[in-house]
């Protein structure tokens, strides 16, 4: 008896909890989230924040830098010493491979650390030596431990970037307003629950391993240019929320597309964007629709419609386009008044931001499409060699064909295009259907709620995942693609991580695989630990807020569809609300964990002597998480999808509208 009766209590506790109505449960969340203390003020929050982020850059001052490092101080050194005709030209008398092959808005970054107040008083204090910004060879990039310390305030200074577009991007994406709802509490808890997920965002944005691993240990700068998308990708969404009132939405539209500009002259890598940016910027901004009336015949009775019809803007299309080319023109624009002549320019900075002659792939090849494609090479050219005698083929790669950048290309554009034919269809409609605030919900048969979403919330993040796909797009297709470009999708994946649980899902698989991709980068013993603690305290906590973030959401989102169901939806308690790491996610982290036992434990104790299969790691590295990455970008292409809805060609005059509502 002594044992049924806990039983017994807790049996009749999840029946009371089974019957309780959605009316109990919106009360609940309203004296939930009555409490003001809650609340704290974004100040306090946000310098909290960057304070610890500091500290744990500063602690890596010490740690393993790469040639990148080599790369960044001769660019410093270049811009302090070589008139600017000479930048793009300069290789310090053939005695280094450092060489400039940045855009020039970059270049002038790097000018800006190497003539500033600053540098100058610790340079004549004596507490920075003259070397560290001398042109020295490759040979004599023996630098002081001051330089580095240097250098790597300069990433940290620069972070501050990164840190103000995740905070503004994730309060765009998140952005809740006044909903337009009656009940005060209702939209209190909204709120709090939009707040939430806006720290939640911005906590996972800047503590993103891939950026202190490349930024913080291998040394470059990738933070301040995500930070600058970010904030365009904050503007357009804000654009898209905006109100009807066309000058609000051109106000943001524009500074969009200045910062985009802007980034684009800064990283190259960001062009595979710039499609996506022309098309849905077109589309929003200088196409309008007018309405003409017209009747239908086909039913027997006259009924009026409106159909609709484009026509160009051509204000705002100067506009946008004046601004655009401003803002991505004028850092050219010094290089074509120099000599030898703008033409000769051009051509040199082509030369170096476009090195074709590199190869499809690096030695250690990114996790894309080329890299399953070439490990499928390799298998086919040992069979090959079994079967067949080797004269028969010629080439490098011997059964399959050479990828030339014009294929690669070709490749990408075909990649883009759902993500073109979205965003048409979404700018069009982006307008109108950001303000309606309806909910949609899928009933079955035994009264349980399958799926709840807020349609507007799919429609206003419709821009977020565009570029997510369109930065994976470019990620698996590219030519001589850099492991690291993976992070221009996992960074925008990370606005959508606490939208939904599939979002929440996807960003922790893609985050995963991307950044254990990164991990070779830092290939030294000692950074082993580092690298593994980083990534799996970053899995850790992203795991636990998302899920404590997506089950309060869902839990607040089913208390408001009492029309629908009179109980606790057991679809959503039930099946939905299980953890976001899916069993073939579990085997995939078994499948990591034992890949990084062998990389750092395994090899270098047992082949690594024998200089045995050095190739290896790396291969496997590449290939697994390529073959993860590619059911990633696939997912992340039906995800954008769903938030397409095309523009009826025809539509009822108001008076059926709202009969039709009112139904």
């Amino acid at each position: 008896q002594s044992i049924s009766s806990p039983l017994s209590l807790l049996f009749l506790k999840s029946e009371i909890t089974s019957t309780k109505t959605s009316t109990e449960i919106k009360t609940s969340q309203n004296k939930k989230y009555d409490n003001t203390n809650h609340h704290y003020h974004p100040i306090i929050l946000f310098t909290s924040l960057v304070t610890i982020l500091t500290c744990i850059k500063l602690l890596l001052l010490p740690s393993y830098r790469s040639t990148d490092f080599d790369v960044h101080r001769n660019w410093l050194s270049l811009t302090k010493h070589v008139p600017l005709s000479e930048w793009y030209y300069n290789d310090v008398n053939g005695t280094t491979v450092h060489t400039l092959d940045y855009p020039p808005l970059f270049a002038f970054f790097e000018y800006c650390l190497s003539h500033n107040f600053v540098l100058s008083y610790i340079q004549e204090k004596g507490w920075l030596e003259e070397k560290c910004t001398s042109l020295l060879g490759d040979f004599e990039n023996d630098v002081s431990f001051a330089c580095v310390v240097y250098q790597r305030c300069t990433v940290i200074l620069a972070d501050v970037v990164f840190v103000w577009g995740s905070y503004f991007a994730s309060k765009s994406v998140f952005f809740m307003g006044n909903s337009g709802s009656s009940n005060g509490k209702n939209n209190n808890c909204k709120n709090i629950i939009a707040e939430k997920k806006i720290w939640i965002t911005t906590v996972l944005l800047v503590f993103n391993p891939g950026v202190l691993m490349l930024d913080h240990v291998h040394f470059q700068y990738n933070g301040m240019l995500l930070g600058w998308l970010l904030l365009s990708i904050g503007c357009l969404v804000r654009g898209c929320m905006s109100s009807s009132s066309s000058n609000g939405m051109i106000s943001y539209e524009i500074i969009g597309a200045a910062l985009y500009a802007s980034l684009l002259s800064m990283k190259h890598l960001y062009l595979t964007l710039a499609p996506l940016y022309l098309i849905y910027l077109f589309r929003r901004v200088c196409v309008e629709e007018y309405i003409i009336p017209t009747f239908d015949n086909s039913d027997g009775k006259h009924q009026k419609l409106q159909q609709r019809k484009l026509r160009l803007a051509v204000g705002k299309f100067a506009l946008l386009a004046l601004v655009t080319l401003f803002f991505f023109v004028t850092p050219f624009v010094p290089f074509f008044l120099s000599p030898p002549s703008a033409l000769d320019q051009l051509s040199q900075m082509l030369k170096r931001l476009f090195p074709f002659g590199r190869g499809l792939v690096h030695d250690y090849w990114a996790a894309n499409v080329w890299a399953v494609y070439l490990f499928a090479d390799k298998v086919l050219t040992f069979l090959c060699r079994k079967i067949t005698p080797l004269g028969r083929f010629t080439g490098n790669f011997i059964p399959l064909p050479v990828i030339s950048p014009a294929v690669s290309t070709v490749c990408l554009l075909l990649g883009m295009i759902p993500a073109f034919y979205c965003a048409w269809n979404v700018a069009a409609n982006s307008t109108t259907l950001s303000l309606s605030k309806t909910t949609t919900v899928t009933k079955k048969k035994d009264d349980t709620v399958d799926e709840i979403f807020i349609g507007d919330e799919k429609q206003n993040t419709f821009f977020v995942r565009a570029v997510v796909y369109c930065s994976f797009t470019g990620f698996m297709f590219s030519y001589h693609c850099h492991e690291k470009a993976i992070m221009t999708s996992i960074i925008p994946l990370t606005l959508l991580s606490t939208t939904s649980r599939e979002d929440a899902s996807l960003f922790l698989r893609t985050s995963t695989l991307g950044h254990f991709g990164l991990l070779p980068l830092l290939f030294r013993p000692a950074e082993a630990m580092l690298k593994f603690f980083i990534c799996v305290a970053f899995l850790s906590l992203a795991v636990f807020l998302l899920e404590h973030c997506i089950a309060e959401g869902e839990e607040n989102k089913v208390a408001e569809v009492d029309t629908v169901t009179s109980k606790f939806p057991d679809g959503i308690c039930g099946s939905n609300m299980c953890g976001l790491l899916r069993p073939m996610d579990k085997a995939g982290l078994v499948v990591l964990c034992c890949l990084f036992a062998y990389m750092e434990i395994m090899h270098p104790l047992f082949m690594r002597p024998k200089n045995a299969m050095e190739f290896l790691p790396l291969l496997a590295t590449s290939v697994i998480c390529a073959i993860g990455l590619v059911g990633c970008w696939l997912r992340s292409l039906v995800l954008m999808i769903r938030c397409v809805q095309s523009p009826p060609l025809f539509v009822k005059e108001e008076g059926n509208a709202s009969k039709k509502k009112k139904e």
